[in-house]
């Protein structure tokens, strides 16, 4: 044996030994925790198995391009470029946050009743379903001379400002074309075609943005170019629901209205962001995949869908269960969130006729409601900085618990709360507790973000390391299964009961569910440490068990 075939095996056997070995450790240790602020996860050295949840859906490293490709050695990217990258992650999580913070009052306002605000929501799971998986794809054949990911940046940013200004627009759009004030069927049809084309169009940029770090950055660099994704969303969804919270219009009265404000704001850091990245990144370009080499035919010719997932180890399937529970919660704030403080917190009515006292406390609310959905974003980017160390502490268990717990308390609470009646304006205690309830969803949305995307990623690497990437796009689904079934299931309670904060407290109800899960089904125990003798996923430090 040639003395670099021996180095080879040797270092396969101790990536085995570590993974085997010392993996329950490192999972309880601050590197791999979603932190945007973590000097060692933006800076430090990238562990052996540091990509066990950084690794996205259609990027894997096994399907993104051929051999030749995957064999050619990457230049270390300079830290200015690596910023100008993951950049553009800024400027999508403002459309997602500005989307989130106003999307359902603007149906609302132009007519939608509440109860069917929802159903205009199902594009977010019917684009990360559908069209994430086709982008994918096609852009690892792209061909173009401009580089395999960068025309989808470009095209995708194209028409997701194009859909945030009919978004913003819809209602003048809708009075050209025979609208009035009490009727604006041509305003709504637009908004809400706009609202299927942003969720749509958001994702040509998004999944061929984490491929194109993937394709250049060197591997050493890729803990680094993560860790940078995350502080970009938090940035940006920061952003994004600060803009919300202010009366825009009023501050830029070339503006008709706040939601125009907001949304062409929104476009033009997209368009900035992402253009400084096509700027600054530059690609080269390769040849098509051949058909033995394409995703599709690695997928299938590995071993079919049925196989795959029957295959997947049990505490895949676990912790499927926990995101089910967790994220119908979850989608319920997205769609309701702003609503319920427009019309539960201040009494407000976004169907009234414009300059209504009505119309006027709603839009209050929904300003608060995005203050709050601003602090939400920055309380997770604080959280995620001490989250290592609290799981470290206490264990992977009690934090993932605790998390849960949090949620359904964020989202029981609002059913109680109610604005006076006889005041247009809430008291200050009652807008604190409001703003106090929003801010604390940041805990259950950065423990999210992390846990079970390590819990999953352990336990697929131990068995099977090799289809990280497939995993993950099956995991994908415990996201978007609940959001199709608030999108679907909330107009049949709304009509019921009138009443979104009831949805809310659904949600909280799925959330104590997904708390009493963690514990039933102990997610946090890896499949090989389920005899006697097996080490614990978090060592000795404090969990469910003993």
């Amino acid at each position: 044996m040639s003395e670099e075939e021996s180095s080879s095996n040797s270092s396969k056997q101790r990536t085995i030994s570590e993974s085997n070995g010392t993996f329950s450790h490192s999972l309880a240790t601050p590197r791999r925790a979603y932190s945007a602020t973590d000097p060692r996860l933006l800076f430090g050295k990238r562990s052996s198995i540091s990509t066990l949840f950084e690794e996205e859906p259609f990027v894997h490293r096994g399907y993104e391009s051929s051999d030749e490709e995957r064999k050619r050695a990457r230049e270390p990217v300079d830290k200015f470029r690596l910023i100008m990258l993951t950049l553009a992650m800024a400027g999508i999580q403002c459309c997602y946050a500005v989307q989130i913070g106003h999307g359902s009052p603007t149906l609302e306002k132009l007519g939608l009743p509440t109860e069917l605000v929802s159903l205009a929501w199902l594009a977010g799971p019917l684009s990360g379903i559908i069209v994430q998986p086709i982008i994918g794809i096609l852009s690892d054949s792209c061909q173009h001379p401009f580089g395999r990911r960068r025309p989808f940046l470009v095209a995708g940013t194209v028409f997701t400002s194009l859909a945030l200004s009919l978004l913003g627009n819809a209602d003048v759009i809708g009075y050209l074309f025979g609208d009035s004030v009490d009727s604006q069927p041509v305003g709504l049809a637009i908004a809400i075609s706009a609202f299927f084309l942003l969720d749509f169009s958001i994702q040509a940029i998004q999944a061929p943005l984490r491929a194109l770090l993937t394709d250049i950055v060197p591997e050493e660099q890729q803990a680094e170019g993560n860790a940078l994704f995350a502080m970009m969303t938090g940035v940006g969804n920061l952003v994004g629901t600060a803009m919300g919270s202010l009366q825009l219009s009023f501050m830029l009265p070339f503006f008709v209205s706040d939601s125009q404000a907001l949304f062409s704001l929104a476009a033009v850091i997209l368009i900035i962001t992402v253009s400084l990245c096509c700027y600054y990144v530059h690609e080269t370009p390769v040849g098509v995949l051949s058909r033995s080499e394409s995703f599709a035919q690695r997928f299938h010719s590995d071993q079919g869908i049925l196989k795959l997932l029957v295959n997947a180890p049990r505490p895949f399937w676990r912790v499927f269960i926990v995101q089910l529970f967790t994220w119908y919660g979850f989608f319920t704030v997205f769609v309701y969130a702003s609503v319920w403080v427009g019309r539960n917190v201040y009494n407000g009515n976004g169907a009234f006729p414009l300059n209504s006292p009505q119309l006027q406390a709603y839009d209050e609310g929904v300003r608060l409601g995005n203050l709050g959905l601003s602090l939400d974003a920055a309380v997770a980017m604080g959280y995620s900085t001490i989250l290592p160390r609290l799981i470290e502490k206490y264990g992977m268990g009690f934090m993932y618990c605790f998390s849960q717990l949090v949620e359904a308390f964020c989202l029981v609470v609002p059913f109680f709360i109610r604005g006076p009646s006889q005041e247009r304006s809430p008291s200050l205690s009652l807008k604190v507790l409001t703003l106090s309830i929003l801010a604390l969803f940041g805990i259950p949305w950065s423990s999210t973000m992390t846990i079970p995307w390590a819990l999953m990623g352990t336990a697929v690497y131990r068995v099977d390391p090799n289809r990280i990437g497939l995993y993950s796009t099956f995991f994908n689904l415990s996201q978007s299964g609940p959001q199709l079934l608030v999108s679907l299931g909330s107009p049949r309670i709304l009509k019921k009961t009138g009443d979104v904060s009831v949805v809310l407290l659904l949600g909280g109800l799925s959330a104590m569910i997904s708390a009493s899960l963690v514990y039933i089904l102990r997610v946090y125990i890896l499949e090989n440490d389920e005899t006697s003798n097996g080490s614990r996923l978090v060592s000795n430090h404090a969990s469910f068990s003993e």
